[in-house]
Parts: structure tokens; sequence; C-alpha cells
């Protein structure tokens, strides 16, 4: 019988065989290994009757496929098959066959270091000389193996063997000899035939993919549209593990997340999810679902894996917005559209060339594209079906909002699509905007590029006006088209400072928040938009900017002609002139810095000059300012006076000597007019501060 086993494991075309299926079904697994070690084997029995040891040095090697419980990473099952040749002193060698199955377990104090210990028994055919026996084994060893690749481990270690023989079949009474035992040093190689195919075991869990809002689809880009955990369950720690997000559909690349160095084994780490849309996005005008894929790239001690799934998408349609967060109504506000900016700076000219130019340039701007809606038929209509109202009270609630290229197609809009309109004409001839939010309703400030004490001068009630950020803004009630822009300010005013006391006002700047939520635009084919009638339009816009300085005027001027009256002070004429000047009045002021100026009040002189500056009269400008320096040679306001007037006539050494004057006098105010440093160019003349803004009226 055992000569037969023999027979068996000894002939070649078998063990091809053998090792034929093995492979194959090694092949098969994903968390298998095959080891072979080949090695010395050290002989420490049995010995003869005199002591003498009966083996020699030796060698031989083992085949082993080794089976790792993926629950259970440092446990495995091992099968082998090993041969073993030592010399004897009769100058005979001993073979052995050996088959058998054990266990390890395996420690990994480094990614690419592990250390194997192992215990194996099984049965064993012997064969010395011409005869042959049978014979049982058990095998302990530990190894230390370093993994280059993922695929292949290189080790050394040190093993103990230990070989029975057993009696003839039939010869029950024959006692259970020991064959031979030693030790054994090795190399060994052991290659992980379940790493060339083997899944990630990398984990994506708790995946939540938010719905995607179109018109903010540059957002995503840096902001989350999506979150997920990563759940390292490889045997070792993985590096440079990047994640990425793609939606084919309406994206060109995958956009990756930031590069994690390392996750532990068994570590989780949450990671957000980016994407890159394309404005394709901007097409969806019904909401749809796509399919995203979520693909992680890691490396696993030095080889690249990946693992990926795909997801569901939810996409709003293009016009949908919640009101978590008030700023991202800003997105709407296309500023840079071109039915926008054909419409805005036409009025905006319309606004610079007629009506009183020493007023705010900002004010008359806004003034006339407001007056300009009316014009053009623009209807202030509440959609029940969109009111923001209800919707602006949940975080969650859809809203459908109107774009501004659709607004003025559809000339009507609620609250926010009018509040965004403005805002967007607003911005697109470079004044800067605000959403204003109170309890269920939303309108829009706009920015004077005045400093509060500046504005003070200009306008007789503070309390129509809102300070923030260094600057004035007016508040303007936009829904109030019918009524007037004067109307819509008194009440854009009235509703700040009654919810500002009650704490329930917000202030939300346009172009701060563009940072967070960039302008957004889409493009209509069957847009229509045509301009209102300018000729209609400017005596309209004209008279109510006469009656906006008349009733700032109205009661100062009163008041101040009452006060000289009583008192005929010079001062006090000069005052009323300034309040004159600095609304565009000029013929009246002049009269007034003409009686002051009689007096030798230095400050009328100086006023006189300014108007004669204005006027373009430049000559007389510079004779009125001399005959005020030789009163006061260090006056700014004189000195200013002289460098502008004499830049205009282009004497530049003139203005070298005043201007040098005004610095050291005042640096400060020298500062607003560094244009008095250069050479009056073209490119000067462009930045140049037109001439009723750079006045210094003196009072």
């Amino acid at each position: 019988m055992w000569g037969g086993i023999k027979m068996w494991l000894v002939n070649r075309r078998s063990g091809l065989i053998i090792v034929m299926l093995l492979l194959i079904v090694l092949n098969r697994a994903s968390a298998l290994d095959i080891s072979v070690t080949p090695g010395m084997s050290i002989p420490l029995g049995p010995t003869q009757g005199d002591g003498t040891k009966i083996y020699t040095f030796g060698g031989g090697a083992d085949v082993t496929a080794e089976y790792i419980f993926p629950s259970v990473p440092i446990l495995y099952t091992e099968a082998l098959v090993g041969y073993d040749l030592m010399g004897t002193v009769a100058d005979s060698n001993l073979s052995l066959v050996s088959v058998g199955a054990g266990t390890g377990l395996t420690f990994k104090p480094l990614p690419i270091f592990d250390i194997r210990t192992a215990l194996a028994g099984g049965y064993a055919v012997s064969l010395l000389q011409d005869a042959t026996g049978s014979n049982l084994f058990v095998k302990a060893n530990v190894t230390a193996f370093y993994n280059p690749i993922p695929i292949l481990s290189v080790g050394l270690g040190l093993s103990y063997k230990h070989y029975w023989q057993l009696p003839d079949f039939g010869a029950s009474d024959a006692a259970i000899m020991t064959l031979y035992n030693g030790l054994g040093v090795f190399l060994g190689s052991s290659i992980h035939i379940g790493a060339l195919h083997r899944k990630s075991l990398l984990e994506m869990r708790k995946i939540e993919i938010y719905p995607v809002f179109p018109v903010f689809y540059k957002h995503y880009e840096t902001n989350p549209v999506g979150m997920m955990k990563l759940f390292n369950d490889e045997p070792a720690a993985i590096r440079d593990v990047q994640a990425s997000f793609f939606v084919p559909q309406y994206m060109d690349k995958p956009i990756y997340s930031q590069s994690i160095e390392e996750i532990g084994r068994g570590e989780e780490l949450t990671v957000p999810l980016y994407a890159l849309f394309t404005d394709n996005i901007l097409q969806v005008t019904e909401g749809t679902k796509a399919s995203a894929e979520i693909r992680v790239e890691y490396t696993l001690t030095g080889s690249d894996m990946e693992t990926a799934l795909t997801q569901t998408l939810l996409v709003y349609y293009r016009n949908a917005m919640t009101w978590d967060d008030d700023r991202k109504a800003a997105s709407f506000v296309t500023a840079k559209d071109p039915a926008v900016l054909k419409y805005a700076k036409a009025i905006g000219g319309l606004a610079r060339a007629e009506g009183n130019p020493a007023v705010n340039l900002p004010f008359r701007k806004a003034m006339g594209i407001f007056e300009s809606l009316g014009l053009y038929g623009m209807k202030y209509v509440i959609d029940p079906n969109s009111s923001y109202d209800e919707l602006s009270q949940s975080d969650t609630a859809l809203d459908y909002l109107q774009f501004p290229i659709q607004t003025l197609t559809y000339r009507a809009g609620d609250c926010d699509d009018l509040s965004i309109l403005y805002s967007a004409l607003l911005e697109a001839v470079g004044v800067e905007t605000a959403f204003v939010t109170v309890p269920g309703h939303i309108y829009v400030a706009f920015a004077l590029d005045l400093s509060q004490e500046d504005s003070s001068r200009l306008f007789s009630n503070r309390e129509d006006l809102i300070f923030q950020d260094n600057d004035t803004w007016i508040p303007v009630e936009i829904t109030m088209i019918d009524e007037g822009f004067l109307a819509a300010w008194r009440q854009g005013a009235k509703q700040w400072r009654e919810n500002r006391t009650a704490e329930t006002a917000a202030f939300f700047p346009i172009r701060e928040a563009w940072s967070t939520y960039p302008p957004t635009g889409i493009i209509e084919r069957d847009s229509d938009v045509t301009l209102p009638d300018l000729g209609t339009l400017t005596p309209r816009y004209t008279s109510t900017l006469d009656h906006f300085v008349e009733l700032q005027i109205k009661d100062r001027t009163l008041e101040l002609q009452e006060e000289i009256r009583k008192n005929n002070n010079p001062r006090l004429i000069n005052k009323l002139g300034v309040l004159y000047a600095r609304f565009g009045l000029y013929d009246k002021a002049k009269n007034e810095f003409q009686r002051a100026a009689s007096a030798n009040n230095l400050s009328a002189m100086v006023n006189l000059g300014n108007l004669y500056y204005i006027d373009k009269d430049l000559q007389r400008a510079v004779g009125q300012f001399e005959r005020a320096l030789e009163l006061d040679p260090d006056n700014p306001a004189v000195l200013l006076g002289l460098a502008k007037a004499n830049y205009e006539l282009e004497n530049y050494g003139s203005v070298k000597d005043f201007y040098s004057r005004l610095q050291a006098q005042n640096p400060q105010l020298a500062s607003k007019f560094a244009y008095l440093t250069q050479k009056q160019t073209d490119t000067a003349r462009a930045a140049d501060i037109s001439m009723p803004d750079s006045v210094l009226w003196d009072e």
C-alpha cells in the first residue's frame, strides 16, 4: 500500500496535474498566497548507539498554499507539499516527500513587513536506499517577510521538523520511532495570488448626495455636493487617498477631493465630494435624475487600488432655490447678461448726461433705472405658488426665482424677482447693491460711495439712510414701481428702521455674496427686451431729481435765510451758498458767494473759484484762488483749487508746486487727488475725477 502511494507521488505526470489543478483553484481565490521556502536542514537526531548523529546537513523546499481569513486577517490556514534530502554517515541519502496542513498567525508591525508563525502536520513518504517507509510529521516555523510590492513577499525563516516512522502494515506490535528531527534555515518567497485580482476592502459608507441646484453649478467646485465616510478594512494603512465625483451628463471630467495622506487600518474618515458642472446643467427646466459615479483611488503597500459605485443624483430645475441662506439669491443677479447690460447702460448713460450733475452719480443712476422700469411696463405680481413671504420661512421649501432676463421678458415678477432685476441693472453700471430682508419680504439697497460725513451734507434726513461697511446706502422698496422712486425710498427706509429696531432686518451685500454664490446666467432665445422711450423717460427722471433736490434743501434753506435776516453774517451767507452749490444750483450759489466774498470771507473766495472751475472758466478760477492765497498761503482748499485749475491749463510746473504744498499741509486730502501728479494724457483723463465731484466746498 505504501509503495503505491510513493509511486503516485513521485510520478511526474500526476504531480504536474496536481500542480495545475492547485494553481487553477488558487487563481480563483481572493485571499490565498503561495509560498516557496527553499532552505538548509540542520539535523538534531536521532543518533547511533555511540552518540553519533545518523544524518548530516541537507536541504529541501516546501510549497505552501495559505488561505487568509478576510474577517480575521491575523489568522490563516495552509496546505503544504515538501521535499527534504539529508545525507547520512553511511554515504546514503534520505528523501522525504511530505503532504500536510496546518494553521498560523500573521503579525504586521509595519505596512510592508510582517511576521508569520505556523504549526503543521501530515503524512510523508521516506526513501532510504531502496527501502520506502510511511511517516507522520509535524512542523513549526517562524518567518519574517518583507513586502516590496503587494503581490510578492520575500523573507527569512527558521523551522523545526520532526518525522516519525510508522510500522509496516499489519505489524501492530512495532513501536513508532523517530525517523528524523532537525532545524531548518530558509529563504522564503510568497506570491499573493489574490492580490492579482482581489477586490478593494475599502468601504464607502453613509453616502449622502445632496440635490443639485443648477443655478449654483459653479458653487459646487469648492463646496461639497455630497459627503461620505471611508472605512479602511484593508489589512494595512492606505495612502494617497483621493475620491472623485463624476456625472457624465453634466460634467466634462471627474473632480477630485483633496488628497488624504493616510487612512489607518480600521480607521473611518469623512470625505467631501465636489463637482465641476458645465453650463449644460442650466438647460434643466424640469427636475430630473442622473447617474453619478463615485470613485476612490489609493495605494496599498505601494500598489494602486480603487473602488467605485454609482449613485442617483437629483437635479432641480434651473430656477429652483431654497431660502436657507438668503445670499443664494445673489447667483441670480446676472449683471453681465447682454440684455441686462444693454438696458442698464442706456439708462445709466442718460442719468449721467441729464439732470443735475452735482447730485451723487450712483444716486442718479439708481433713480433713473427705477423710473425707467415703470415706463417699461414692469409690474409687481405676487405668485401664490412661489411667495417669498411663505417660502422664506422654510429652509427646505423650493422657490421659483426668475433670472433678470426672464423678468425683463415677462415684465412682471414678485418681490424677489424684482429685487434681483434691480440689483443686476445697478451692478451692470457699477453701482454696488445689497439685499435687505425683513420678515416675509426682500428688497434692495444701493451704495452711494459716500462716507457718513459726506452723506450728511447731502441728505437732510439721516433716518432715510443705511450706514454699512463705511458707506452710505439707500434702501428702495422695489415693488412700488408705479409710485415712483422717492416713495419707494421712503418705504424702504421705514421698513429698515422698524425692523432694525426689532433686530429682524438683515443686510447682504451682493458682491460679498458672489464670493460664495457666483452669478450664473442663462440664454433666453425668445427674449423680448426693448428699451423704454428715452425721450419720454428724460423729463420723468429730471422731474423726480429736481423734486428730490427741492425736498433736501427746502427746510435747510429757510432755516439759514432766517438766521441771515437776524444776523447778516458772511459765514452764514457762504454756508447758504454751499448748500445751493452741493445740489447744483450754481446761479443761486454764486450770488451768495459774491455777497460773502465782498466782505473778504476767505471761504466764499475759495467757493467762487470752485464755481469758475466747474464752469471751466479756468483763468478766472486761478485769479480767484490766488486772491484767497494772499489771505491764507497755507489753506489746503486754496492750494487744491490752484493745483486743479493749473492742471486743466496744463501748467504742470505750477501744479507740482501747489500739490507739494498741499501734501505738506494735508497729506490725506492730497492722496485723494493723486492724478495731479501725472501729466494730462488720455489715460489720466479717463481716470480723472469729474469736476463737480472733485470740488471741495469750503464752509
